[in-house]
Order: C-alpha cells, then sequence, then structure tokens
C-alpha cells in the first residue's frame, strides 16, 4: 500500500480493493483486508460486510500483515471461507 500510495494510517476503498485485487488477496478475506487498511467510518459505509471493524480486526489483526497487502501471506485453513464473498 506504501509503495503504491504513500504510507498513511488509512487508504481509500478504491486503493484497498486495487491493491487486494493486485495481490491475489482471497476474495474471502476481503472484509479483514478492508477493516485492515480503511477507517472505522469508511468500512462501516461499505454495504455487506459480515461484522463489525472491530470484530474483523480482531479475527485479522493489522500485525499479522504488516498493514501491507504486498507482504500477505494465506491466512490458515481455519479461516479460509470466514466471510462470504464481497467482490465488486
Amino acid at each position: 500500500m506504501a509503495v503504491d500510495y504513500g504510507a498513511g494510517d488509512t487508504y481509500t476503498e478504491a486503493q484497498v480493493h486495487t491493491a487486494m485485487m493486485k495481490t491475489g488477496f482471497p476474495a474471502t478475506l476481503m472484509p479483514a483486508g478492508y477493516a485492515a487498511f480503511l477507517s472505522q467510518d469508511d468500512f462501516s459505509k461499505l454495504p455487506g460486510m459480515p461484522a463489525a471493524y472491530g470484530t474483523v480486526r480482531a479475527i485479522f489483526p493489522t500485525s499479522s500483515i504488516s498493514r501491507n497487502v504486498e507482504a500477505w501471506n494465506p491466512a490458515p485453513e481455519t479461516t479460509q471461507g470466514a466471510f462470504p464473498d464481497h467482490t465488486h
């Protein structure tokens, strides 16, 4: 994210979505990706999010992805399918 959009505490929905698509981030974990990089206010505006911002961030803490989608590693099998597909 920082490489493509500069360092920041949060990014836009479009920036996060583009980064997830570019890196092959699993669609089933997109809510967690959005929660990791969007502000709570922006996350709450997304349609169809399966859980509250804090709940999603607790399931997939930002420290586990170093706030860097490019460094993403697949989640353990136990979290696969934890969220519905939210591709656009």
